[in-house]
Protein backbone atom coordinates (compact mmCIF):
# COMPACT_ATOMS: atom_id res chain seq x y z
CA UNK A 1 0.00 0.00 0.00
CA UNK A 2 0.82 3.77 -0.68
CA UNK A 3 2.76 5.34 2.44
CA UNK A 4 4.16 8.69 3.30
CA UNK A 5 2.95 12.18 4.27
CA UNK A 6 1.61 13.34 1.71
CA UNK A 7 1.14 10.59 -0.16
CA UNK A 8 3.71 10.84 -3.45
CA UNK A 9 3.42 8.93 -6.58
CA UNK A 10 5.16 5.70 -7.05
CA UNK A 11 5.58 5.30 -3.12
CA UNK A 12 5.04 1.54 -3.09
CA UNK A 13 7.44 0.28 -0.40
CA UNK A 14 9.61 -2.95 -2.64
CA UNK A 15 13.18 -1.40 -1.74
CA UNK A 16 13.86 -0.27 1.92
CA UNK A 17 16.30 2.24 0.74
CA UNK A 18 15.20 5.68 -0.72
CA UNK A 19 16.34 5.27 -4.54
CA UNK A 20 19.57 8.03 -5.47
CA UNK A 21 19.97 10.20 -8.34
CA UNK A 22 19.27 9.03 -11.95
CA UNK A 23 17.87 5.88 -10.64
CA UNK A 24 15.15 3.92 -12.36
CA UNK A 25 11.90 5.23 -10.09
CA UNK A 26 9.05 3.82 -12.50
CA UNK A 27 6.48 0.76 -11.88
CA UNK A 28 5.74 1.74 -8.17
CA UNK A 29 9.21 0.62 -6.81
CA UNK A 30 10.10 2.52 -3.71
CA UNK A 31 10.62 6.57 -3.06
CA UNK A 32 13.50 8.99 -4.48
CA UNK A 33 16.27 10.13 -2.17
CA UNK A 34 14.76 13.39 -0.15
CA UNK A 35 15.12 16.26 -2.71
CA UNK A 36 14.33 14.50 -5.49
CA UNK A 37 11.26 13.53 -7.29
CA UNK A 38 10.05 10.85 -10.06
CA UNK A 39 10.10 12.01 -13.46
CA UNK A 40 7.08 10.32 -14.99
CA UNK A 41 7.54 11.97 -18.34
CA UNK A 42 11.52 10.15 -19.79
CA UNK A 43 10.79 7.28 -21.27
CA UNK A 44 12.65 5.56 -18.59
CA UNK A 45 11.09 7.30 -14.99
CA UNK A 46 14.31 8.55 -13.01
CA UNK A 47 14.62 10.62 -9.90
CA UNK A 48 15.50 13.96 -10.87
CA UNK A 49 16.03 16.98 -8.34
CA UNK A 50 12.89 18.55 -6.89
CA UNK A 51 13.79 21.90 -8.96
CA UNK A 52 12.23 20.41 -11.97
CA UNK A 53 16.05 20.24 -13.18
CA UNK A 54 16.59 17.96 -16.77
CA UNK A 55 18.41 14.93 -15.98
CA UNK A 56 22.21 13.97 -18.08
CA UNK A 57 20.68 14.14 -22.28
CA UNK A 58 16.89 15.44 -20.89
CA UNK A 59 16.50 18.58 -23.08
CA UNK A 60 17.00 22.05 -21.24
CA UNK A 61 15.68 23.87 -24.85
CA UNK A 62 13.87 23.37 -27.52
CA UNK A 63 11.77 25.01 -29.94
CA UNK A 64 8.41 23.23 -28.26
CA UNK A 65 8.36 24.60 -24.76
CA UNK A 66 6.75 21.45 -23.90
CA UNK A 67 9.81 19.56 -24.24
CA UNK A 68 12.13 21.54 -22.40
CA UNK A 69 13.17 21.97 -18.45
CA UNK A 70 14.64 25.39 -17.02
CA UNK A 71 17.91 24.30 -15.64
CA UNK A 72 20.26 21.00 -15.79
CA UNK A 73 22.37 18.84 -12.70
CA UNK A 74 24.85 20.87 -10.88
CA UNK A 75 27.67 18.70 -12.72
CA UNK A 76 25.80 19.57 -16.52
CA UNK A 77 25.65 22.15 -18.65
CA UNK A 78 22.76 23.28 -21.49
CA UNK A 79 24.54 22.70 -24.60
CA UNK A 80 23.44 22.23 -28.21
CA UNK A 81 22.66 18.78 -29.31
CA UNK A 82 24.30 17.85 -32.51
CA UNK A 83 21.93 15.39 -33.20
CA UNK A 84 18.64 17.31 -33.39
CA UNK A 85 19.07 21.05 -34.44
CA UNK A 86 17.28 23.68 -32.53
CA UNK A 87 17.74 22.01 -29.47
CA UNK A 88 19.56 21.97 -26.17
CA UNK A 89 20.22 19.02 -23.94
CA UNK A 90 21.89 18.45 -19.95
CA UNK A 91 25.76 17.41 -21.19
CA UNK A 92 28.55 16.96 -18.82
CA UNK A 93 30.08 20.51 -18.36
CA UNK A 94 33.56 18.63 -18.64
CA UNK A 95 35.05 16.74 -21.50
CA UNK A 96 36.62 13.97 -20.30
CA UNK A 97 40.24 12.18 -21.50
CA UNK A 98 40.24 11.92 -25.58
CA UNK A 99 36.80 13.98 -25.63
CA UNK A 100 35.82 16.32 -27.99
CA UNK A 101 36.49 19.72 -25.75
CA UNK A 102 35.48 22.53 -28.56
CA UNK A 103 33.89 22.42 -32.12
CA UNK A 104 31.49 24.40 -33.56
CA UNK A 105 28.59 21.99 -32.21
CA UNK A 106 31.00 20.88 -28.90
CA UNK A 107 31.95 23.99 -26.33
CA UNK A 108 32.81 21.88 -23.29
CA UNK A 109 34.03 24.94 -20.24
CA UNK A 110 36.50 22.67 -18.84
CA UNK A 111 38.30 18.98 -19.47
CA UNK A 112 39.23 16.39 -16.63
CA UNK A 113 41.38 17.26 -14.07
CA UNK A 114 44.31 15.71 -15.36
CA UNK A 115 43.93 16.70 -19.03
CA UNK A 116 43.57 20.09 -20.93
CA UNK A 117 41.84 21.09 -24.37
CA UNK A 118 44.31 20.94 -26.79
CA UNK A 119 44.17 20.75 -30.70
CA UNK A 120 44.71 17.44 -31.53
CA UNK A 121 46.61 17.31 -35.57
CA UNK A 122 46.13 13.72 -36.24
CA UNK A 123 42.16 14.28 -35.62
CA UNK A 124 42.29 17.79 -37.11
CA UNK A 125 40.20 18.67 -33.85
CA UNK A 126 40.19 19.85 -29.94
CA UNK A 127 40.16 17.26 -27.73
CA UNK A 128 41.26 16.87 -24.01
CA UNK A 129 44.65 15.48 -23.73
CA UNK A 130 47.35 15.14 -21.02
CA UNK A 131 49.43 18.73 -21.65
CA UNK A 132 53.33 17.64 -22.90
CA UNK A 133 55.80 16.66 -20.18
Amino acid sequence: YPFGDPVETNNFCQFLARIPADGECGNKVGLCEEGYTCDQTADTPVCTLATGCSLTAGICYAQNEQDQKSCCKPSDACLPDVNTPYTYTCQPDCAAAAETCYSPTVMKNCCDPTHACMWNEDAALYQCNAPPA
